[in-house]
């Protein structure tokens, strides 16, 4: 995630753990052995210790190419899975069930969108929230193979 970033961004251990889905205890772990390497910095901020990285470019060449996509990959498989699972869901729906089930999973996915896109705007309901749920996974999986600009 830090790798990821555009800019050289602190985050504090609840962030790392939330989007990597291990523990804080263990991301903290991994992070205070990255910091000894001498690859991230530390700093202490309040009672909070924030992490960025200390070695960017010797990373970059390390690890090669990053993708594209330099957001939560993590937020931007669950909006296609959610995607994918919606289509499979209203398919049959009448009109008005249609609306309701695309208004409830805009809601739900509206932090994953944000965290994909920050300035994401979108419409809450009707069929064109739903051509625009299914645009922006579009969008997303070109930029992710490389296919026009992100």
């Amino acid at each position: 995630m830090l790798l990821l970033e555009e800019q050289d961004r602190a985050f504090d251990v609840r962030d790392l753990a939330s989007e990597v889905r291990f523990t804080k205890r263990g991301v903290a772990e991994a992070l205070e052995g990255l910091t000894i390497a001498g690859m991230i910095h530390a700093t202490t901020v309040g009672n909070s210790r924030r992490y960025s990285l200390n070695r960017r470019s010797e990373l970059e060449n390390l690890f090669g190419p990053l993708p594209r996509i330099r957001t939560s990959q993590r937020a931007l498989c669950r909006i296609l899975l959610a995607t994918i699972d919606l289509t499979e869901e209203i398919a049959d729906a009448t009109e008005r069930v249609r609306r309701v089930e695309v208004a409830r999973i805009l809601r739900e996915l509206g932090p994953e969108l944000r965290r994909v896109d920050p300035h994401v705007g979108f419409p809450n309901e009707g069929d064109s929230a739903f051509d625009f749920l299914q645009g922006f996974c579009a969008v997303q999986c070109s930029a992710a193979r490389g296919e026009g600009s992100n």
